[in-house]
């Protein structure tokens, strides 16, 4: 919509004008099938976000599922710092790793927040039929431009793609 709404008190922006002056990344990072298989054996994903001035926010999500090698939708349930400062700082970083996980990963990406159409809706019904009653606000769609090592040893720290 074009006059924007509202989220736990925060006022979210029309989406064209949010987004108009956001640059695109040069290129979008692939998730290899390694990676794309460490997303079904984690439970938990820390999710990384720091508001514009730069005051970093760590919280654990939930519904984390990626789309796509390039894509991750994180479903919104109870977000309130992450809202703000993914709308202040349109970037983020998701750590996968958890036992039964083989491999340790830093992902980053750039995000945008949908409230409606068939993205969000999707992501409604997936949220509501793993946990009845639980109601999914928004859709955080982060778009991967890198992907680093995250597993102690020579190759810590390396990106990956």
């Amino acid at each position: 919509s074009e006059q924007g709404f509202w989220i736990d008190r925060i006022p979210i922006p029309p989406f064209r004008s949010f987004y108009r002056n956001r640059q695109q990344p040069v290129c979008m990072a692939q998730m290899s099938p390694e990676i794309m298989e460490a997303f079904r054996s984690c439970r938990i994903f820390p999710l990384a976000t720091a508001s514009g001035n730069g005051e970093p926010n760590v919280a654990p999500m939930g519904a984390v599922y990626p789309r796509d090698n390039e894509t991750i939708w994180i479903g919104n349930q109870f977000m309130k710092t992450t809202i703000s400062n993914v709308m202040e700082n349109p970037r983020a970083c998701l750590y996968v790793w958890g036992p039964g996980v083989r491999g340790c990963y830093k992902i980053k990406g750039d995000v945008r927040i949908e409230t409606e159409g068939k993205n969000y809706e999707t992501m409604r019904r997936e949220v509501a039929k793993v946990k009845p009653g639980l109601f999914c606000r928004s859709l955080l769609v982060m778009k991967v431009t890198e992907i680093y090592e995250c597993l102690p040893g020579d190759h810590a720290g390396d990106r990956l793609a």
